[in-house]
């Protein structure tokens, strides 16, 4: 609600997940901002839908105050999708440099990094050219590696 009104009418946001916490205050949210033309909630996304929701978006945007890794951001990037990102928990290991990460309660920098990612288009394209080589470092094949290597050093001791 903070970006300019014509940044608000060009933009929308898709807020996926089931019902959960704090949701009818997001619906209160929403209403109270006048914000029901470009605030989607489509509810649960199953992963078929999530990549095509990831491919279609400008921006993944994770303001969140706790997260266990960062998947989604992970995911986005592997999508080629920008990230912008809270700087808490885990976040930052899950974006590297390729993520802008930023305070979870500072508004006027998510206001801004928002607006840049609107209007700067190769920056943008830096974002998600940069965010698919740091989500290449997250794979199966990546982590079983790591965890062999692991165990070997522990071993040889």
């Amino acid at each position: 609600a903070q970006l300019p009104q014509s940044d608000r009418e060009a933009v929308h946001l898709i807020l996926g997940g089931g019902r959960g916490w704090m949701y009818d205050e997001i619906f209160a949210t929403i209403t109270q901002h006048k914000l029901a033309d470009t605030v989607h909630v489509p509810g649960f996304v199953d992963a078929e839908a999530l990549v095509w929701w990831y491919n279609a978006a400008e921006a993944f945007v994770y303001p969140t105050l706790f997260e266990g890794f960062g998947i989604p951001i992970v995911e986005a990037m592997a999508c080629g999708t920008p990230v912008i990102a809270s700087n808490t928990s885990s976040l930052p290991e899950a974006a590297g440099k390729a993520g802008v990460l930023l305070p979870p309660d500072d508004e006027s920098a998510w206001t801004q990094a928002l607006s840049r990612m609107i209007h700067d288009a190769e920056w943008r394209a830096e974002r998600s050219r940069l965010g698919q080589i740091w989500a290449a470092n997250f794979s199966w094949e990546r982590t079983a590696q790591q965890t062999l290597e692991s165990y070997q050093q522990v071993l040889s001791r």
